[in-house]
C-alpha cells in the first residue's frame, strides 16, 4: 500500500465516522426554542379574542333560552304580553 492509498483509506475513515456521528445526533425539534414567549401585545389580542368569545357565547346561550321557552310553552308569552298591556 503506497502512501497515496493509505491518505485516501484514512480519509474515507474519517468521513465515515462523521456521517456516522452525524446521523446518530438526534435533530433539534422544529421551530422557535422559546415556545412559552409569545410576542409582544400577543396575549393580550388573545385575552381579548378570548373575552369576544365568551361574549357571543353567552348571548347565544341566552337567545337558546329565550326561543326553547318559546317552543315549550307557546300560549305563555303571549298571554303574559297580552295580561300586562290590557291592564294599562
Amino acid at each position: 500500500m503506497g502512501i497515496f492509498e493509505f491518505i485516501l483509506l484514512i480519509a474515507l475513515i474519517s468521513t465515515i465516522g462523521k456521517v456516522v456521528t452525524e446521523r446518530r445526533r438526534p435533530l433539534p425539534p422544529p421551530g422557535p426554542v422559546d415556545r412559552g414567549a409569545l410576542p409582544p401585545g400577543e396575549a393580550e389580542r388573545i385575552r381579548e379574542a378570548m373575552d369576544d368569545l365568551a361574549d357571543r357565547v353567552n348571548r347565544l346561550e341566552e337567545e337558546r333560552d329565550f326561543y326553547r321557552e318559546l317552543l315549550e310553552h307557546p300560549g305563555r308569552r303571549s298571554l303574559e304580553s297580552g295580561d300586562s298591556s290590557s291592564q294599562t
